[in-house]
């Protein structure tokens, strides 16, 4: 891609310094790679069955529903047989659904694979034995694994239930998001027994990563890939249940290695100056400032400077520059020194 300033009208030295400008990239949304389940038992522990990835760089999410009538079950941390996640230290998000006998915990927890995992078995060690639990892992290929998740205020959302018998799909409102093409998706747990099924999340229809229906321990979670970001939407999953509680999370398209070159042309667009070239940088699906070293140079009469933008090999991505996401290639300069 280049992006080329307006036209000079006389001969201009550009000092040596640094290029800055904002850019971010619509890639490709991250997709769903591999899932298991695990039920509680006995004890403080329990482990999920067999659970193998097929790409690398992975973000791993675990749904966690836990029950114990008046308290609450929460989880101390969360390991793998192979060793190869690195999972966070705490959960990114625990909240109780009710009170009392029907009383529920949800915990969401992740990690990032490095590399592939085959028949890794991931063990969640809880605060104390509860009367029943179950877990949810799931994959996700093509997500940042630097900062995964949507950064978005108020993310991840969550929503409990009336905690009466009144019963109602369980639904997160009112929820919104920054990059265009997030992982969206939404986690479910519930005191009563039911096998959930899918809804919508903004306004398709989400698919299902998995479920498991058990009392005190039922557990849903489902996805949608989006290719724009929302506002004010609803996560919702489609059968009617109570005493439930449940969260919508996104997670964001991985970065993006690119290379810029800086020059200035003459009125033909034939190279003056080389100011930089092939510098490397990265781009993400949010607005952020990209900022190489320049050299010196000069535009001639009636010449330009020139921005070219290279993508890495064999990626589809749409670039945009400042805000409101631009569409003309000509843009103003500035200079910094």
């Amino acid at each position: 891609m280049y992006l080329w300033s307006p036209q000079f009208s006389s001969a201009t030295s550009i000092p040596a310094g640094a290029l800055s400008f904002q850019l971010f990239a619509d890639a490709p949304a991250p997709a769903l790679d591999g899932s298991t389940t695990g039920l509680w038992t006995s004890g403080s522990t329990f482990a999920t069955a067999s659970f193998s990835t097929a790409k690398a760089s992975d973000v791993v999410v675990l749904s966690i529903d836990t029950y114990s009538s008046g308290s609450s079950v929460t989880v101390s941390s969360v390991s793998d047989s192979l060793g190869k996640i690195a999972w966070q230290s705490s959960a990114r998000s625990s909240f109780v659904a009710c009170s009392g006998i029907q009383e529920a915990t949800h915990i969401e927890w992740y990690g990032v694979a490095a590399t592939a995992v085959s028949s890794d078995v991931i063990t969640v060690a809880l605060s104390s034995a509860p009367t029943a639990a179950s877990a949810i892992a799931f994959g996700v290929s093509g997500a940042d694994t630097t900062t995964p998740f949507d950064p978005a205020s108020g993310l991840p959302k969550t929503a409990v239930s009336t905690c009466t018998a009144a019963g109602a799909a369980p639904t997160v409102s009112s929820v919104s998001t920054v990059a265009d093409n997030d992982f969206i998706f939404a986690a479910f747990g519930a005191y009563t027994s039911v096998s959930e099924t899918t809804g919508n999340i903004g306004t398709g229809g989400a698919s299902l990563v998995t479920g498991s229906a058990g009392t005190g321990d039922s557990n849903a979670v489902e996805y949608e890939a989006m290719t724009s970001s929302q506002s004010s939407a609803s996560c919702s999953f489609g059968t009617s249940t109570t005493y439930w509680g449940t969260l919508c999370d996104a997670l964001m398209p991985a970065r993006q290695a690119i290379t810029v070159s800086y020059y200035t042309t003459n009125s033909a667009g034939a190279v003056q100056s080389t100011m930089a070239s092939s510098s490397a940088a990265t781009i993400t699906s949010l607005y952020q400032p990209v900022s190489i070293s320049s050299s010196a140079g000069t535009v001639p009469a009636s010449g330009y400077i020139e921005v070219a933008i290279t993508g890495p090999s064999g990626a589809a991505l749409t670039v945009f520059w400042g805000s409101p996401k631009p569409t003309l290639f000509q843009v103003t300069y500035t200079y910094r020194t």
